[in-house]
């Protein structure tokens, strides 16, 4: 039996079908394998068509508000639709005897020309970034290092402390006070993150927010339950729609070969799709500066939301 769905996810499913008819910019997996990170081609994993934008300071902040708040306004004059909404993921670390702590969140968002692009924006707590070594000499010259370094350490603060203000302002307005649809996969225990984050709880239960791990799940179930299939078509269906609640790389594998009236051909043809590699997940978080397979990794869980969520309503 198919699982029921939260009710306002209905309206909106609905309003984004009735939009992929007209709309020819609906983006498919197929942007996600031309990666410009060699080895994501040699291993056949889903990538990025162009880096993500790495946020840290408050410039890249109010460019990325700019953006969010255009897409704030076109909610406002259009029905629900991909180019409207926006999905996020985030990242985070432990460090001995410490609660868990945000590293980074990360935003992907439909762009004019079809493609979708992420941005990457830094959480961290820089509290240590500026390490010094100041000698006990007692010289002019270690005197006046040791001067400059304070000052720059009190500039650097500064500009953390505008920084960190801008950042929460940011996610207040996005998760608390503006009504843009947004999209995340599990994500009550982002939302759980970002709400310690802010200070301000988030309500997980708001109608803003729809979590595709719940989608994927009812469509994979309803999948499995429909299919009139020979015995190996239906124990691969099984193995691979089983869980009511899939994870990520699970239902981007399973979105690849979605059955469909040729599903027999679909599934002998592409019995080994490209994967979501998961191989950063466990990574140092709390490294700066993030390597580049950490930015994509973090870039691309969230931008392969909309690509999994057109392929559901395609």
């Amino acid at each position: 039996k198919k699982e029921v769905l939260p009710i306002h996810y209905d309206p909106i499913l609905q309003s984004l079908r009735d939009n992929a008819l007209e709309n020819n910019n609906i983006p498919s997996w197929i942007l996600l394998k031309k990666p410009y990170l060699p080895s994501k081609l040699e291993n056949k994993h889903l990538s990025l068509p162009r880096p993500p934008t790495w946020i840290s300071n408050t410039m890249g902040v109010s460019s990325l508000v700019t953006k969010l708040s255009e897409i704030h306004m076109s909610q406002s004059s259009f029905p629900v639709q991909l180019d409207n909404m926006i999905a996020f993921d985030s990242e985070w670390y432990t460090t001995t005897g410490s609660d868990p702590r945000l590293s980074t969140i990360q935003f992907g968002i439909l762009q004019h020309d079809g493609i979708p692009h992420a941005w990457v924006v830094d959480l961290k707590q820089h509290s240590n970034t500026i390490t010094h070594s100041i000698n006990d000499s007692t010289t002019p010259q270690a005197t006046g290092a040791a001067s400059k370094a304070v000052g720059d350490e009190d500039l650097h603060s500064e500009e953390h402390c505008e920084y960190s203000t801008a950042i929460r302002q940011m996610l207040k307005w996005l998760f608390l006070e503006s009504d843009i649809n947004l999209i995340g996969f599990a994500c009550h225990h982002d939302l759980n993150m970002i709400s310690s984050y802010i200070g301000e709880e988030i309500s997980v239960s708001s109608t803003r927010f729809v979590d595709m791990q719940v989608i994927a799940a009812n469509e994979m179930m309803a999948a499995q339950n429909n299919a009139d299939c020979v015995d190996d078509d239906a124990d691969y269906l099984h193995k691979i729609s089983s869980s009511s609640l899939p994870g990520l790389k699970a239902c981007c594998s399973y979105f690849q070969v979605k059955p469909d009236s040729d599903y027999r051909i679909q599934l002998k043809e592409k019995r080994e799709p490209w994967t979501l590699s998961k191989s950063e997940q466990c990574s140092d978080w709390s490294r700066r500066p993030l390597s580049s397979d950490q930015l994509e990794y973090a870039g691309l869980d969230a931008v392969v939301l909309l690509v999994l969520l057109a392929e559901i309503i395609r």
